[in-house]
C-alpha cells in the first residue's frame, strides 16, 4: 500500500456504496431458536437427535441450520445445550421494548486487519485500536438498537457514538502504514439485527481486473464505460487511430505514415511531471520538447485495460437468530456505516477534513471478496473470505456478549501497484 506521511490517500479498497438487497431465507417469519429445524415454535426430541448426528457428521447442517447459533458451520455442545434449554422450557421471541445500547468494544488481538496478496498468501497487518483526541484507547463503537418488529424480529440499529479513529499501526514490512478510519457519526439507521433469523446477511464483493482492453478484438473505450468500468492509463493512450496503443503525442497514434488521425489522450488530466496544468497526452506537459520530460496523469500498469466495477452479491443461506448488518441497503432504508480513510506513515492520526465519507457493508455472516483475472492474468482469480459472528438480542446490553462483525474488499493496484483482497474483523470478544 502507498504511504502518504501527512497527506492523504484515498485507495478504492473502502470505496463501498453499496445497495446490498437482502432477502427472507424463508417463507414463513415464524420465530427461530437453537434446535427448532422446523420452524414450528418449539423443540422435540427427534430435532435434539438431529443436533447430535450433525455434530457426529452423521447428519448435515443443513438439514437443521438454525441448531448452529454462531453460524461458525458446525454444532457445539454448547448449541445443544440450548436446544435442550429450549425444549425444556419455550422457544425466545425478541425480547419486549427496545434492545437499548451496547458498547461494542474491538479485541485488539481478535479483530485484525488482513490482506491476501495471492491464492493462497495472505498476512495479518495489525489489530485494530481506537484513538481519541490524540490518544490511543480501545476501540469502540456503540449501537442503539430499537424495538424488534413483532412479525420478522428485526430492529434497527442506529450507531450513536465512537472513537475517533479506528486505527491500524503497523510499523513492520512489507505493510509500513497507519491505517486510520474515522467513523462519521451518529448516524441513523445504519443497519438491522434480526433477533429471530430468516434472512441472508452474507455479502459478496468481486472485481474483474480484465473485461477487455482497448483495440483489441474490437474492444472500445465506449465497451467499457457502458459497463461502469473504467481504463488503465487514459491519458497516455491512443483515442484515436490506433487506439489502445501507448503514445505521448498525437503523431504516435497516426495508423500511417502520412495519416493525421492519430489523437493521444481519451480524457483531459492534470500534469504530473514537467510543467503544470491540464493535459491530455504526455507531450503537453513537457518543459523541454527535445528531452520529452512531461507526464501527463498517472501512467497505469496496464494502459488501456478495461477494470470492471466492484460488484455485491447476496450470499445464500440463513445468517440465523441474531445476524447484524451494517450496510446500505434500500429494503430496510438504511445508511450503513460511514467512515472516512486516511493512510499515514506514523501516529497519531489526522483528521481527513472535506474528504468525503464511504459507507462500509459489515456482516455478522460471511464476507467474501473475489478478483477475476488477478494481476490482469486471464487464468488467474483471487478469492479471500471471513466468517462474522452473530449477536444476542436477548442478551444485547452485554458488553462481554458475542458479536464479530466482517467486511472483505478487492482492491487492484494498491499494494505496491499489485492487486489485494482487504479483510476487516470487528470482534467485540
Amino acid at each position: 500500500m502507498p504511504k502518504a506521511g501527512g497527506t492523504h490517500v484515498r485507495p478504492a479498497v473502502v470505496a463501498l456504496a453499496l445497495w446490498v438487497g437482502f432477502s427472507t431465507a424463508r417463507a414463513a417469519l415464524a420465530a427461530a431458536c437453537v434446535g427448532d429445524c422446523n420452524g414450528d415454535g418449539e423443540v422435540t426430541v427427534n430435532e435434539l437427535l438431529v443436533l447430535v448426528n450433525i455434530t457426529l457428521d452423521t447428519a448435515a447442517l443443513s438439514s437443521c441450520a438454525v441448531g448452529d447459533q454462531n453460524d461458525d458451520g458446525q454444532i457445539t455442545v454448547n448449541e445443544i445445550i440450548g436446544g435442550v434449554n429450549n425444549a425444556l422450557g419455550s422457544c425466545p421471541g425478541p425480547p419486549p421494548g427496545s434492545l437499548g445500547v451496547r458498547r461494542f468494544t474491538l479485541n485488539q488481538a481478535r479483530s485484525p486487519f488482513q490482506a491476501a496478496l495471492a491464492p493462497g498468501l495472505d498476512f495479518t497487518i495489525g489489530g485494530f485500536q481506537g484513538q481519541t483526541n490524540g490518544q490511543l484507547e480501545p476501540a469502540f463503537l456503540e449501537f442503539d438498537a430499537g424495538e424488534p418488529d413483532p412479525a420478522t424480529g428485526v430492529a434497527t440499529i442506529n450507531v450513536t457514538n465512537a472513537s475517533e479513529f479506528l486505527v491500524i499501526n503497523s510499523s513492520q514490512p512489507p505493510a509500513n502504514i497507519v491505517l486510520c478510519l474515522k467513523p462519521v457519526v451518529p448516524v441513523q439507521a445504519a443497519g438491522v439485527v434480526a433477533c429471530n433469523g430468516n434472512f441472508t446477511f452474507g455479502v459478496g464483493i468481486s472485481q474483474n481486473h480484465h473485461i477487455g482492453q482497448l483495440g483489441v478484438d474490437g474492444f472500445t473505450a465506449e465497451n467499457c464505460t457502458s459497463g461502469d468500468g473504467q481504463i488503465e492509463g487514459p491519458n497516455q493512450i491512443c483515442a484515436g487511430g490506433r487506439v489502445g496503443e501507448v503514445c505521448r503525442k498525437n503523431v504516435d497514434c497516426n495508423t500511417g505514415v502520412f495519416d493525421s488521425d492519430g489523437v493521444c489522450g481519451l480524457a483531459a488530466s492534470t500534469c504530473t511531471q514537467g510543467k503544470a496544468g491540464a493535459c491530455r497526452a504526455d507531450a503537453d506537459c513537457d518543459i523541454d520538447p527535445v528531452a520529452e520530460d512531461g507526464v501527463c496523469g498517472t501512467p497505469a500498469p496496464h494502459p488501456g485495460v478495461c477494470n470492471g466495477p466492484l460488484q455485491a452479491t447476496q450470499l445464500p443461506g440463513d445468517s440465523g437468530p441474531g445476524a447484524m448488518i451494517l450496510a446500505p441497503n434500500e429494503q430496510f432504508n438504511l445508511n450503513g456505516l460511514p467512515v472516512k480513510l486516511r493512510i499515514q506513515s506514523s501516529l497519531p492520526c489526522v483528521d481527513p477534513g472535506d474528504e468525503p465519507a464511504m459507507p462500509f457493508a459489515l456482516t455478522s455472516g460471511i464476507a467474501h471478496g473475489t478478483i477475476e483475472h488477478f494481476g490482469n492474468e486471464a487464468d488467474q482469480t483471487l478469492n479471500f473470505e471471513l466468517r462474522g459472528e452473530n449477536f444476542s438480542c436477548s442478551d444485547w446490553k452485554n458488553p462481554a456478549g458475542p458479536g464479530r462483525l466482517v467486511l472483505v474488499a478487492p482492491a487492484l493496484h494498491q499494494f505496491q501497484g499489485s492487486d489485494i483482497v482487504s479483510g476487516f474483523t470487528f470482534s467485540g470478544h
